[in-house]
Protein backbone atom coordinates (compact mmCIF):
# COMPACT_ATOMS: atom_id res chain seq x y z
CA UNK A 1 0.00 0.00 0.00
CA UNK A 2 2.73 2.48 0.95
CA UNK A 3 4.54 1.72 -2.32
CA UNK A 4 1.49 2.55 -4.40
CA UNK A 5 0.82 5.79 -2.54
CA UNK A 6 4.49 6.78 -2.77
CA UNK A 7 4.32 6.23 -6.53
CA UNK A 8 1.28 8.45 -6.85
CA UNK A 9 2.81 11.14 -4.64
CA UNK A 10 6.13 11.12 -6.48
CA UNK A 11 4.34 11.16 -9.84
CA UNK A 12 2.16 14.16 -9.11
CA UNK A 13 5.02 16.07 -7.50
CA UNK A 14 7.35 15.59 -10.46
CA UNK A 15 4.57 16.54 -12.86
CA UNK A 16 4.68 20.07 -11.45
CA UNK A 17 7.64 20.53 -13.76
CA UNK A 18 5.34 20.12 -16.77
CA UNK A 19 3.69 23.45 -16.04
CA UNK A 20 6.19 24.86 -18.51
CA UNK A 21 4.44 24.66 -21.91
CA UNK A 22 5.37 22.14 -24.58
CA UNK A 23 5.91 24.47 -27.51
CA UNK A 24 4.65 24.04 -31.03
CA UNK A 25 0.94 23.34 -30.46
CA UNK A 26 -0.96 23.77 -33.71
CA UNK A 27 -4.51 23.73 -32.34
CA UNK A 28 -5.93 25.50 -29.27
CA UNK A 29 -5.92 23.13 -26.31
CA UNK A 30 -6.92 23.44 -22.67
CA UNK A 31 -4.03 24.81 -20.64
CA UNK A 32 -2.31 21.72 -19.18
CA UNK A 33 -0.93 23.84 -16.34
CA UNK A 34 -4.43 24.12 -14.87
CA UNK A 35 -4.92 20.37 -14.59
CA UNK A 36 -1.40 19.88 -13.31
CA UNK A 37 -1.92 22.57 -10.67
CA UNK A 38 -5.06 20.78 -9.47
CA UNK A 39 -3.19 17.50 -9.07
CA UNK A 40 -0.24 19.19 -7.44
CA UNK A 41 -2.42 21.03 -4.93
CA UNK A 42 -4.25 17.84 -4.06
CA UNK A 43 -0.95 16.11 -3.39
CA UNK A 44 0.43 19.09 -1.45
CA UNK A 45 -2.62 19.31 0.81
CA UNK A 46 -2.35 15.61 1.58
CA UNK A 47 1.39 15.64 2.23
CA UNK A 48 1.34 18.74 4.36
CA UNK A 49 -1.00 16.98 6.77
CA UNK A 50 0.58 13.52 6.84
CA UNK A 51 4.33 14.21 7.02
CA UNK A 52 4.92 15.86 10.42
CA UNK A 53 8.31 17.40 11.16
CA UNK A 54 9.21 16.70 14.79
CA UNK A 55 11.51 14.55 16.92
CA UNK A 56 9.99 12.08 19.38
CA UNK A 57 11.27 9.73 22.08
CA UNK A 58 10.89 5.96 22.26
CA UNK A 59 7.26 6.38 23.40
CA UNK A 60 6.35 8.69 20.56
CA UNK A 61 6.24 11.83 22.72
CA UNK A 62 7.67 15.03 21.18
CA UNK A 63 11.11 16.07 22.41
CA UNK A 64 11.05 19.80 23.08
CA UNK A 65 14.58 20.00 24.46
CA UNK A 66 16.83 18.59 21.75
CA UNK A 67 19.62 18.14 24.28
CA UNK A 68 17.67 15.11 25.51
CA UNK A 69 18.09 13.22 22.24
CA UNK A 70 19.34 9.67 22.78
CA UNK A 71 19.75 6.42 20.84
CA UNK A 72 15.98 5.80 20.73
CA UNK A 73 15.00 9.26 19.52
CA UNK A 74 13.53 9.35 16.05
CA UNK A 75 11.47 11.47 13.71
CA UNK A 76 7.74 11.55 14.32
CA UNK A 77 6.04 8.91 12.24
CA UNK A 78 3.85 10.04 9.38
CA UNK A 79 2.65 8.37 6.21
CA UNK A 80 6.14 8.89 4.75
CA UNK A 81 9.60 9.52 6.17
CA UNK A 82 10.85 13.08 5.77
CA UNK A 83 14.53 12.08 5.50
CA UNK A 84 14.29 9.22 2.97
CA UNK A 85 15.60 9.15 -0.59
CA UNK A 86 12.02 9.32 -1.89
CA UNK A 87 11.53 12.54 0.02
CA UNK A 88 14.75 13.98 -1.35
CA UNK A 89 13.11 13.77 -4.78
CA UNK A 90 9.85 15.13 -3.36
CA UNK A 91 11.64 18.15 -1.86
CA UNK A 92 13.32 18.82 -5.21
CA UNK A 93 9.92 18.63 -6.91
CA UNK A 94 8.39 21.02 -4.38
CA UNK A 95 11.19 23.55 -4.91
CA UNK A 96 10.76 23.37 -8.67
CA UNK A 97 6.98 23.63 -8.30
CA UNK A 98 7.39 26.97 -6.50
CA UNK A 99 9.82 28.14 -9.15
CA UNK A 100 7.44 27.25 -11.97
CA UNK A 101 4.12 28.30 -10.42
CA UNK A 102 5.29 31.21 -8.28
CA UNK A 103 3.45 29.78 -5.27
CA UNK A 104 5.77 29.75 -2.21
CA UNK A 105 3.80 27.11 -0.30
CA UNK A 106 5.58 24.25 -2.08
CA UNK A 107 9.08 25.44 -1.21
CA UNK A 108 7.88 26.31 2.29
CA UNK A 109 6.97 22.64 2.70
CA UNK A 110 10.59 21.74 1.92
CA UNK A 111 12.25 24.37 4.10
CA UNK A 112 10.07 23.60 7.14
CA UNK A 113 11.15 19.96 7.15
CA UNK A 114 14.78 20.54 6.24
CA UNK A 115 14.94 23.10 9.06
CA UNK A 116 13.90 20.44 11.58
CA UNK A 117 16.58 18.08 10.29
CA UNK A 118 19.14 20.86 10.50
CA UNK A 119 18.18 21.73 14.08
CA UNK A 120 18.38 18.10 15.17
CA UNK A 121 21.70 17.29 13.52
CA UNK A 122 24.12 18.99 16.01
CA UNK A 123 22.59 17.06 18.91
CA UNK A 124 22.69 13.79 16.98
CA UNK A 125 26.35 14.41 16.16
CA UNK A 126 27.16 15.25 19.79
CA UNK A 127 25.47 12.11 21.11
CA UNK A 128 27.13 9.96 18.45
CA UNK A 129 30.59 11.38 19.16
CA UNK A 130 30.23 10.97 22.91
CA UNK A 131 28.65 7.53 23.02
CA UNK A 132 29.44 5.81 19.76
CA UNK A 133 26.12 3.95 19.96
CA UNK A 134 24.02 2.81 17.10
CA UNK A 135 21.08 5.17 17.20
CA UNK A 136 17.90 5.47 15.21
CA UNK A 137 18.99 8.85 13.86
CA UNK A 138 22.56 7.65 13.35
CA UNK A 139 22.46 7.94 9.54
CA UNK A 140 22.42 11.71 9.91
CA UNK A 141 25.99 11.58 11.25
CA UNK A 142 27.18 8.27 9.86
CA UNK A 143 25.44 7.29 6.59
CA UNK A 144 26.25 3.84 5.27
CA UNK A 145 25.25 4.15 1.62
CA UNK A 146 23.80 6.57 -0.89
CA UNK A 147 20.24 5.60 0.03
CA UNK A 148 20.80 7.32 3.38
CA UNK A 149 21.78 10.70 2.05
CA UNK A 150 22.22 11.05 -1.73
CA UNK A 151 18.83 12.35 -2.86
CA UNK A 152 18.46 14.35 0.36
CA UNK A 153 21.83 16.03 -0.26
CA UNK A 154 20.74 17.00 -3.76
CA UNK A 155 17.54 18.54 -2.38
CA UNK A 156 19.42 20.47 0.32
CA UNK A 157 21.87 21.89 -2.22
CA UNK A 158 18.99 22.99 -4.45
CA UNK A 159 17.31 24.58 -1.43
CA UNK A 160 20.57 26.37 -0.56
CA UNK A 161 20.89 27.75 -4.08
CA UNK A 162 17.28 28.97 -3.98
CA UNK A 163 17.50 30.63 -0.53
CA UNK A 164 20.94 30.66 1.16
CA UNK A 165 19.60 32.41 4.26
CA UNK A 166 17.02 29.76 5.09
CA UNK A 167 19.54 27.04 4.32
CA UNK A 168 22.03 28.10 7.00
CA UNK A 169 20.33 25.95 9.62
CA UNK A 170 20.86 22.70 7.70
CA UNK A 171 24.20 23.55 6.05
CA UNK A 172 26.28 21.43 8.50
CA UNK A 173 24.13 18.39 7.71
CA UNK A 174 24.44 19.12 3.99
CA UNK A 175 28.23 19.30 4.22
CA UNK A 176 28.43 16.07 6.22
CA UNK A 177 26.26 14.16 3.79
CA UNK A 178 27.98 15.53 0.70
CA UNK A 179 31.34 14.54 2.15
CA UNK A 180 30.06 10.96 2.26
CA UNK A 181 28.70 11.07 -1.30
CA UNK A 182 31.86 12.53 -2.79
CA UNK A 183 34.62 11.01 -0.71
CA UNK A 184 33.38 8.02 1.31
CA UNK A 185 30.92 6.12 -0.89
CA UNK A 186 32.48 2.87 -2.14
CA UNK A 187 33.94 2.99 -5.66
CA UNK A 188 35.56 0.59 -8.09
CA UNK A 189 39.08 1.07 -9.38
CA UNK A 190 38.06 3.42 -12.19
CA UNK A 191 36.15 5.66 -9.77
CA UNK A 192 32.55 4.66 -10.54
CA UNK A 193 30.15 4.81 -7.60
CA UNK A 194 29.55 1.20 -6.57
CA UNK A 195 28.20 -1.04 -3.80
CA UNK A 196 29.18 -4.02 -1.74
CA UNK A 197 25.54 -5.09 -1.48
CA UNK A 198 23.58 -7.07 -2.55
CA UNK A 199 26.72 -8.36 -4.25
CA UNK A 200 30.37 -7.29 -3.83
CA UNK A 201 31.79 -4.86 -6.38
CA UNK A 202 28.50 -4.18 -8.11
CA UNK A 203 27.12 -1.15 -9.96
CA UNK A 204 23.43 -0.26 -9.82
CA UNK A 205 21.54 2.26 -11.92
CA UNK A 206 19.64 3.61 -8.89
CA UNK A 207 22.86 5.25 -7.72
CA UNK A 208 22.98 7.62 -10.68
CA UNK A 209 20.51 10.02 -9.12
CA UNK A 210 21.60 9.52 -5.52
CA UNK A 211 25.27 10.00 -6.38
CA UNK A 212 25.63 12.13 -9.50
CA UNK A 213 22.93 14.77 -8.97
CA UNK A 214 24.34 16.05 -5.64
CA UNK A 215 27.83 16.22 -7.18
CA UNK A 216 26.58 18.25 -10.15
CA UNK A 217 24.66 20.69 -7.98
CA UNK A 218 27.58 20.98 -5.56
CA UNK A 219 29.50 22.39 -8.53
CA UNK A 220 26.80 25.01 -8.97
CA UNK A 221 26.92 25.82 -5.25
CA UNK A 222 30.69 26.13 -5.32
CA UNK A 223 30.34 28.43 -8.31
CA UNK A 224 28.01 30.67 -6.31
CA UNK A 225 30.09 30.66 -3.13
CA UNK A 226 33.79 30.17 -3.88
CA UNK A 227 34.51 28.86 -7.33
CA UNK A 228 37.68 26.97 -6.46
CA UNK A 229 36.21 23.46 -6.76
CA UNK A 230 33.51 24.20 -9.32
CA UNK A 231 35.09 22.52 -12.34
CA UNK A 232 36.17 19.50 -10.27
CA UNK A 233 32.55 18.74 -9.38
CA UNK A 234 31.26 19.43 -12.89
CA UNK A 235 33.88 17.12 -14.41
CA UNK A 236 33.12 14.42 -11.85
CA UNK A 237 29.38 14.55 -12.62
CA UNK A 238 30.01 14.15 -16.37
CA UNK A 239 32.56 11.41 -15.77
CA UNK A 240 30.19 9.42 -13.56
CA UNK A 241 27.42 9.51 -16.18
CA UNK A 242 29.81 8.19 -18.81
CA UNK A 243 31.07 5.47 -16.45
CA UNK A 244 27.49 4.32 -15.82
CA UNK A 245 27.05 4.26 -19.59
CA UNK A 246 30.14 2.04 -19.87
CA UNK A 247 28.85 -0.48 -17.32
CA UNK A 248 25.07 -0.49 -17.83
CA UNK A 249 24.10 0.88 -21.25
CA UNK A 250 22.67 -1.59 -23.78
CA UNK A 251 23.03 0.16 -27.17
CA UNK A 252 21.03 -2.47 -29.07
CA UNK A 253 17.92 -1.52 -27.09
CA UNK A 254 18.74 2.09 -26.17
CA UNK A 255 18.04 1.21 -22.55
CA UNK A 256 20.01 0.79 -19.33
CA UNK A 257 20.20 -2.56 -17.60
CA UNK A 258 19.68 -2.53 -13.83
CA UNK A 259 22.98 -3.84 -12.51
CA UNK A 260 26.52 -5.00 -13.19
CA UNK A 261 28.38 -7.45 -10.92
CA UNK A 262 32.10 -8.04 -11.04
CA UNK A 263 33.03 -11.57 -12.09
CA UNK A 264 29.94 -12.25 -14.21
CA UNK A 265 30.62 -12.85 -17.89
CA UNK A 266 27.02 -12.13 -18.82
CA UNK A 267 24.91 -9.64 -16.93
CA UNK A 268 21.13 -10.00 -16.74
CA UNK A 269 19.35 -7.52 -18.98
CA UNK A 270 16.62 -6.40 -16.58
CA UNK A 271 15.38 -3.08 -17.90
CA UNK A 272 13.67 -1.76 -14.78
CA UNK A 273 11.50 1.22 -15.59
CA UNK A 274 12.14 3.12 -12.37
CA UNK A 275 15.90 2.76 -12.67
CA UNK A 276 15.80 4.10 -16.21
CA UNK A 277 13.65 6.90 -14.80
CA UNK A 278 16.42 7.75 -12.32
CA UNK A 279 18.82 7.90 -15.27
CA UNK A 280 16.50 10.32 -17.09
CA UNK A 281 16.23 12.62 -14.05
CA UNK A 282 19.98 12.48 -13.45
CA UNK A 283 20.96 13.43 -16.98
CA UNK A 284 18.40 16.25 -17.07
CA UNK A 285 19.89 17.65 -13.85
CA UNK A 286 23.46 17.28 -15.09
CA UNK A 287 22.72 18.96 -18.42
CA UNK A 288 20.90 21.79 -16.63
CA UNK A 289 23.70 22.33 -14.14
CA UNK A 290 26.99 21.68 -15.93
CA UNK A 291 28.04 24.30 -18.52
CA UNK A 292 27.69 23.19 -22.14
CA UNK A 293 31.38 23.81 -22.87
CA UNK A 294 32.40 21.11 -20.35
CA UNK A 295 34.04 18.12 -22.03
CA UNK A 296 31.56 15.26 -22.28
CA UNK A 297 28.42 17.45 -22.01
CA UNK A 298 27.31 16.68 -25.57
CA UNK A 299 27.91 12.96 -25.04
CA UNK A 300 25.59 13.07 -22.00
CA UNK A 301 22.96 14.91 -24.04
CA UNK A 302 23.19 12.32 -26.84
CA UNK A 303 22.85 9.55 -24.25
CA UNK A 304 19.69 11.13 -22.79
CA UNK A 305 18.18 11.52 -26.26
CA UNK A 306 19.00 7.88 -27.11
CA UNK A 307 17.41 6.70 -23.85
CA UNK A 308 14.23 8.71 -24.46
CA UNK A 309 14.03 7.30 -27.98
CA UNK A 310 14.44 3.79 -26.62
CA UNK A 311 11.78 4.29 -23.95
CA UNK A 312 9.26 5.76 -26.41
CA UNK A 313 8.67 2.50 -28.27
CA UNK A 314 7.48 0.78 -25.07
CA UNK A 315 4.79 3.29 -24.04
CA UNK A 316 1.54 1.43 -23.36
CA UNK A 317 -1.85 2.40 -24.88
CA UNK A 318 -2.73 3.84 -21.47
CA UNK A 319 0.16 6.30 -21.82
CA UNK A 320 2.27 4.80 -19.01
CA UNK A 321 5.10 2.27 -18.96
CA UNK A 322 5.49 -1.22 -17.50
CA UNK A 323 7.64 -2.04 -14.47
CA UNK A 324 9.96 -3.97 -16.79
CA UNK A 325 9.98 -1.63 -19.75
CA UNK A 326 10.10 -4.27 -22.46
CA UNK A 327 7.87 -6.81 -20.69
CA UNK A 328 4.15 -6.19 -21.09
CA UNK A 329 3.45 -8.95 -18.56
CA UNK A 330 4.68 -6.66 -15.75
CA UNK A 331 2.40 -4.09 -14.20
CA UNK A 332 2.14 -0.44 -15.26
CA UNK A 333 4.50 1.58 -13.05
CA UNK A 334 3.35 5.05 -12.01
CA UNK A 335 6.48 6.68 -10.60
CA UNK A 336 8.68 5.60 -13.52
CA UNK A 337 6.09 6.89 -15.97
CA UNK A 338 6.14 10.26 -14.21
CA UNK A 339 9.93 10.45 -14.52
CA UNK A 340 9.73 9.65 -18.22
CA UNK A 341 7.04 12.28 -18.81
CA UNK A 342 9.19 14.85 -17.04
CA UNK A 343 12.18 13.84 -19.18
CA UNK A 344 10.27 14.19 -22.45
CA UNK A 345 8.70 17.54 -21.55
CA UNK A 346 12.00 18.91 -20.24
CA UNK A 347 14.01 17.73 -23.24
CA UNK A 348 11.44 19.17 -25.64
CA UNK A 349 11.40 22.55 -23.93
CA UNK A 350 15.21 22.59 -23.87
CA UNK A 351 15.39 21.79 -27.58
CA UNK A 352 17.14 18.45 -27.09
CA UNK A 353 14.23 16.48 -28.62
CA UNK A 354 12.17 17.25 -31.70
CA UNK A 355 8.89 18.68 -30.42
CA UNK A 356 6.78 17.38 -33.30
CA UNK A 357 8.00 13.81 -32.86
CA UNK A 358 7.79 13.58 -29.06
CA UNK A 359 5.27 16.05 -27.65
CA UNK A 360 2.39 13.58 -28.00
CA UNK A 361 4.35 11.02 -25.99
CA UNK A 362 4.67 13.56 -23.16
CA UNK A 363 0.96 14.41 -23.31
CA UNK A 364 -0.13 10.77 -23.39
CA UNK A 365 2.17 9.96 -20.49
CA UNK A 366 0.82 12.86 -18.46
CA UNK A 367 -2.72 11.69 -19.13
CA UNK A 368 -1.90 8.16 -17.97
CA UNK A 369 -0.24 9.24 -14.75
CA UNK A 370 -2.80 11.92 -13.91
CA UNK A 371 -5.61 9.44 -14.48
CA UNK A 372 -4.41 7.31 -11.57
CA UNK A 373 -4.11 10.30 -9.25
CA UNK A 374 -7.27 12.17 -10.04
CA UNK A 375 -9.67 9.99 -12.03
CA UNK A 376 -11.22 8.08 -9.18
CA UNK A 377 -11.27 11.12 -6.89
CA UNK A 378 -13.03 13.28 -9.49
CA UNK A 379 -15.64 10.58 -9.95
CA UNK A 380 -16.28 10.20 -6.24
CA UNK A 381 -16.37 13.95 -5.67
CA UNK A 382 -19.64 14.18 -7.55
CA UNK A 383 -21.28 11.27 -5.76
CA UNK A 384 -24.32 11.95 -3.58
CA UNK A 385 -22.55 11.12 -0.32
CA UNK A 386 -19.85 13.75 -1.07
CA UNK A 387 -22.43 16.35 -2.01
CA UNK A 388 -24.20 15.59 1.26
CA UNK A 389 -21.03 16.09 3.30
CA UNK A 390 -20.53 19.49 1.70
CA UNK A 391 -24.15 20.49 2.27
CA UNK A 392 -23.94 19.59 5.97
CA UNK A 393 -20.91 21.84 6.45
CA UNK A 394 -18.29 19.17 7.18
CA UNK A 395 -14.76 20.56 6.95
CA UNK A 396 -12.82 19.90 3.73
CA UNK A 397 -10.16 17.90 5.61
CA UNK A 398 -12.79 15.63 7.16
CA UNK A 399 -14.58 15.21 3.84
CA UNK A 400 -11.33 14.05 2.23
CA UNK A 401 -10.00 11.70 4.92
CA UNK A 402 -13.24 10.38 6.43
CA UNK A 403 -15.32 10.03 3.27
CA UNK A 404 -13.30 10.33 0.07
CA UNK A 405 -10.13 8.38 0.87
CA UNK A 406 -11.94 5.27 2.21
CA UNK A 407 -13.77 5.02 -1.10
CA UNK A 408 -10.60 4.95 -3.20
CA UNK A 409 -8.93 2.37 -0.97
CA UNK A 410 -10.22 -0.64 -2.98
CA UNK A 411 -8.36 0.54 -6.09
CA UNK A 412 -5.15 1.11 -4.13
CA UNK A 413 -5.48 -2.28 -2.41
CA UNK A 414 -5.77 -4.08 -5.73
CA UNK A 415 -2.69 -2.30 -7.12
CA UNK A 416 -0.72 -3.00 -3.94
CA UNK A 417 -1.52 -6.71 -3.87
CA UNK A 418 -0.78 -7.14 -7.57
CA UNK A 419 2.52 -5.38 -6.97
CA UNK A 420 3.30 -7.68 -4.03
CA UNK A 421 3.06 -10.73 -6.26
CA UNK A 422 5.45 -9.13 -8.75
CA UNK A 423 7.88 -8.28 -5.94
CA UNK A 424 7.92 -11.90 -4.70
CA UNK A 425 8.51 -13.26 -8.19
CA UNK A 426 11.24 -10.67 -8.83
CA UNK A 427 13.07 -11.40 -5.57
CA UNK A 428 12.88 -15.13 -6.19
CA UNK A 429 14.22 -14.73 -9.72
CA UNK A 430 17.11 -12.49 -8.64
CA UNK A 431 18.04 -14.82 -5.79
CA UNK A 432 17.88 -17.85 -8.13
CA UNK A 433 20.32 -16.05 -10.45
CA UNK A 434 22.60 -15.26 -7.54
CA UNK A 435 21.82 -11.51 -7.53
CA UNK A 436 19.65 -11.36 -4.43
CA UNK A 437 20.02 -12.28 -0.79
CA UNK A 438 23.26 -14.12 -0.04
CA UNK A 439 24.09 -17.11 2.17
CA UNK A 440 23.58 -17.65 5.10
CA UNK A 441 20.28 -15.79 4.71
CA UNK A 442 17.68 -17.92 2.96
CA UNK A 443 14.93 -17.10 0.50
CA UNK A 444 12.92 -19.30 -1.81
CA UNK A 445 15.07 -18.17 -4.72
CA UNK A 446 18.33 -19.10 -3.01
CA UNK A 447 16.92 -22.49 -2.01
CA UNK A 448 16.13 -23.29 -5.64
CA UNK A 449 19.52 -21.90 -6.67
CA UNK A 450 21.24 -24.40 -4.36
CA UNK A 451 19.93 -27.26 -6.53
CA UNK A 452 20.03 -25.51 -9.89
CA UNK A 453 22.13 -28.03 -11.79
CA UNK A 454 20.32 -30.72 -13.80
CA UNK A 455 21.63 -33.58 -11.69
CA UNK A 456 20.82 -31.83 -8.41
CA UNK A 457 17.29 -31.07 -9.55
CA UNK A 458 16.79 -34.68 -10.48
CA UNK A 459 18.04 -36.04 -7.15
CA UNK A 460 16.67 -33.34 -4.87
CA UNK A 461 13.20 -32.72 -6.25
CA UNK A 462 11.89 -32.72 -2.67
CA UNK A 463 13.76 -29.43 -2.16
CA UNK A 464 12.87 -27.31 -5.18
CA UNK A 465 9.35 -28.56 -6.01
CA UNK A 466 7.78 -27.56 -2.65
CA UNK A 467 9.52 -24.19 -2.83
CA UNK A 468 8.24 -23.56 -6.34
CA UNK A 469 4.72 -24.48 -5.25
CA UNK A 470 4.97 -22.13 -2.26
CA UNK A 471 5.98 -19.24 -4.52
CA UNK A 472 3.02 -19.87 -6.81
CA UNK A 473 0.57 -20.29 -3.94
CA UNK A 474 1.79 -17.15 -2.16
CA UNK A 475 1.42 -14.98 -5.26
CA UNK A 476 -2.04 -16.40 -5.91
CA UNK A 477 -2.94 -15.90 -2.24
CA UNK A 478 -2.04 -12.21 -2.36
CA UNK A 479 -4.31 -11.78 -5.38
CA UNK A 480 -7.15 -13.53 -3.57
CA UNK A 481 -6.58 -11.41 -0.47
CA UNK A 482 -6.72 -8.28 -2.60
CA UNK A 483 -9.99 -9.38 -4.16
CA UNK A 484 -11.42 -10.20 -0.74
CA UNK A 485 -10.40 -6.86 0.75
CA UNK A 486 -11.79 -5.01 -2.22
CA UNK A 487 -15.13 -6.77 -1.84
CA UNK A 488 -15.12 -6.10 1.91
CA UNK A 489 -14.30 -2.40 1.64
CA UNK A 490 -16.03 -1.45 -1.59
CA UNK A 491 -19.55 -0.17 -0.82
CA UNK A 492 -20.60 -0.84 -4.41
CA UNK A 493 -19.69 -4.52 -4.09
CA UNK A 494 -22.20 -5.07 -1.27
CA UNK A 495 -25.72 -6.00 -2.26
Amino acid sequence: MRTVIKSLVTAATLLACLAGPVHGQQQPRPDPAVAIQEVLDRVYNYLDGCTPAAVVDANGKPIRDLKKIDRNSTLQKGDFGINTYEWGVTYSGMLLASEVTGDPKYSRYTYERLKVLGEVYPYVKKYWDENGYQMRLGAMENPKWLDDCGAMTAAMIKATLADPEQAKVFRPLLDNWFNFVMYKEYRLGDGILARLRPAPNSVWLDDMYMGITPIAFRGRLSQAERGDLTQKFFNEAINQVLLFKKYLWVPEKNLFRHGWIEGMSEHPDYHWARCNGWAVLTMCDVLDTVPEHTQGWNEVKDLLVSLLRGIAQYQSPEGTWHQLINNTESYLETSASAMFVYGYAHAINKGWLDRTAYQDIARAGWAGVARLVRGQILTLREQEFMVATEATGIRVKDRIFHHLVPNIMPQLIVQATMGMGSVILTESTLSFLGLGVKHPLATWGTIINSVSSASAMAHYAHIWIPVGLLICLTVIAFNFVGDGLRDAYDPKAKR
